[in-house]
């Protein structure tokens, strides 16, 4: 990201995350084809895939965790039963780089251990079927549990980058306070689709269950669950449970083909569009492709487009906010935080930012409690040290801070500079410019 951005500043990022989604969604299409989905259920989900996973489509590295997802799962997929040196080699510094890239890489053991189980319960359940098989591909997807989970240690903080995971995912009070964490609103304009992916995903677990393919249900019905419990987890199920729950439903149309002459003939055609695909994986146009999207970010009418929109955020409080004392403490939203962090190259001293799980959970509290103006607000914002604030103008902080004595600096459309007055509560020796 920092290679891109100082190649093309935030143009330069964008582009770097337009092709991440790009390679994400054209993954998802491969895995499709990989499971054995017909072409057609994937053309039809292609819009609720797209509807699902766009409502996290940020340049930030999770984008990045869902190629190391689907890539994840195309290695799982090839899985014989004899696991071998290279195997544990690619599953071990696949997780070490995806431990380095973000976050999400629990999911490498968590995904492994399912498809363990899955064959596990083939084996004790249907008799008729092979169990030494079953049981061999079990201990190969147990072996790759554990090589991934060895590979994750392999980071700056080892064990540590666990624990830490571990304690925000099961940290109630931070994760019920950010928006991303909490369940998704499926009465939002666009929730219905949602609310069909979602569905479409625990509908394929079922009927892969029923079609005695185990793992793919318990996979399937893993990312469901995670969707359901938190609107981060919706994208995993439009990318990677859609076409597991594909896989399943062309095998129960496969079984249609006796009585009903037009699934069978929809079965033809599609089996003749995967022929045609076969030796044709869109290679050739990838360089095409980056160069139009390329060309796309260095149009004129899409530089200045990108940046910070002003409706968002402060962008006409940043002459007001540079002529601020370098030692001043500044409240501010979270994501304002973020933007004056990246806006002044981190020379403003600011609380709180979007990287919730750094925070804990008193501060969470704290902020909460100032920003919505709740009694012991300037206490609390005596204790933290504030010296100015950077506050939507129709916050109820906002309004308080005004009524405490608070100076105005600057109001814009959308934000006001506040500043803290001196007084006999005051800390330290500073001064500010009044900044019309």
């Amino acid at each position: 990201m920092a290679v891109f951005h100082r190649w093309r500043g935030l143009g330069g990022v964008g582009f770097l995350f337009t092709v991440a989604i790009g390679a994400a969604v054209w993954m998802c299409f491969r895995l499709h084809r990989r499971l054995g989905g017909d072409f057609f259920v994937a053309c039809l989900m292609a819009a609720p895939l797209v509807a699902t996973a766009q409502i996290h489509w940020l340049a930030r590295p999770h984008v990045l965790s869902y190629l190391f997802l689907l890539a994840l799962i195309f290695y799982l997929e090839r899985a014989d039963g004899r696991f071998r040196v290279h195997d544990a080699a690619v599953l071990g510094l696949g997780t070490a780089l995806w431990a380095g890239v973000h976050g999400s890489f629990p999911l490498a053991v968590a995904l492994a251990l399912l498809y363990a189980a899955g064959h596990a319960a083939r084996a004790v359940l249907w008799k008729d079927l092979d169990p030494g098989k079953e049981w061999r591909m079990a201990r190969w997807f147990l072996l790759a549990a554990l090589c991934a989970a060895a590979g994750s240690l392999l980071n700056p903080y080892g064990l540590e980058l666990h624990r830490h995971v571990a304690g925000f995912s099961t940290a109630g009070e931070i994760t019920s306070r950010i928006e991303e964490w909490r369940p998704f609103d499926f009465r939002r304009p666009d929730g219905g689709i949602i609310l069909m992916v979602a569905a479409a995903g625990a509908a394929g677990a079922l009927l892969a269950l029923w079609q005695r393919d185990v793992p793919h249900a318990l996979v399937t019905g893993f990312l469901v669950v995670l969707g359901w419990r938190s609107a981060r987890g919706l994208p995993l199920v439009a990318l990677a449970a859609l076409p597991m729950a594909n896989a399943a439903i062309t095998r129960a149309l496969e079984r249609t083909r006796r009585w009903s002459a037009a699934a069978g003939g929809m079965m033809n055609i599609s089996a003749a569009m995967r022929e045609l695909d076969r030796g044709n994986h869109g290679a050739a146009l990838v360089p095409l492709a980056l160069l139009a999207v390329l060309g796309w970010w260095q149009q004129p009418a899409v530089v200045h487009r990108t940046g910070f929109p002003v409706e968002k955020y402060p962008v006409d409080a940043d002459r007001t906010v540079a002529a601020l004392p370098a030692s001043g403490r500044i409240f501010a939203s979270s994501a304002v935080g973020g933007y004056l962090i990246y806006r002044f190259q981190g020379e403003r001293k600011i609380w709180i930012d979007g990287r919730a799980d750094y925070f804990g959970v008193e501060p969470l509290q704290q902020f909460e409690q100032i920003l919505a103006a709740r009694p012991g607000w300037e206490e609390a914002a005596g204790r933290v040290g504030f010296t100015h604030a950077v506050v939507v103008n129709d916050r109820p902080a906002r309004i308080a801070m005004e009524k405490a004595g608070w100076l105005t600096l600057h109001r814009g459309a959308r934000y006001t500079v506040l500043e803290r007055p001196p007084g006999p509560w005051r800390w330290g020796d500073w001064q500010s410019p009044r900044v019309p």
